[in-house]
């Protein structure tokens, strides 16, 4: 599992988020990180503004 998504697991938890949130939030990371086939901290700003 990537590492920034466990850290964003975490952080969900610890502000008491709710499973469906910490899910979704999770569930989009993963699509970035396939989308650009790259792990998340290796996605540039300007992949992002694309993206978006």
């Amino acid at each position: 599992m990537n590492t920034l998504i466990e850290q964003v697991k975490t952080e969900i938890a610890y502000r008491g988020y709710s499973q469906s949130t910490c899910k979704s939030y999770c569930e989009h990371l993963l699509k970035l990180s396939h989308y650009f086939n790259k792990p998340l901290d290796l996605i540039t700003d300007d992949e992002l503004n694309i993206f978006f």
